[in-house]
């Protein structure tokens, strides 16, 4: 579908998102970069949106939320692990992000400068 969509689709062998994003960051240079999981646990609808709110704003990362009836998008280990470090993030940082574990989000061309290749970040 993505393919049928016009996206270059890149196969990473190594597993984890990290390795995927450092390897997005490699090969494709754009201002703004719009990350999704492949659960469908998502609303495709929000990226233009997002885009638009990054944009606008001059934000370097948008977090979107899961918005789904699916018990399988929040697994019972994850939902405690997001509460947690969500969390410790509202302490250290004074900012409240409900889904800090997801999967969509918006990156600037000025977060790929700064961070590191090869990281596991994301």
């Amino acid at each position: 579908m993505a393919r049928q969509a016009g996206a270059c689709i890149h196969h990473v062998s190594l597993q984890g998102k990290g390795y995927a994003v450092s390897r997005m960051f490699a090969d494709i240079d754009a201002d703004f970069y719009i990350l999704a999981d492949g659960d469908a646990t998502y609303e495709a609808e929000a990226a233009p949106k997002m885009l638009q709110l990054a944009q606008s704003e001059r934000l370097d990362m948008i977090t979107g939320i899961r918005v789904t009836d699916r018990k399988a998008a929040y697994r019972p280990g994850h939902v405690l692990g997001n509460r947690i470090l969500a969390g410790c993030v509202a302490i250290i940082f004074g900012n409240h992000i409900s889904d800090l574990l997801s999967g969509y989000r918006v990156l600037s061309k000025r977060l790929r400068q700064i961070v590191p290749d090869h990281s596991t970040w994301v």
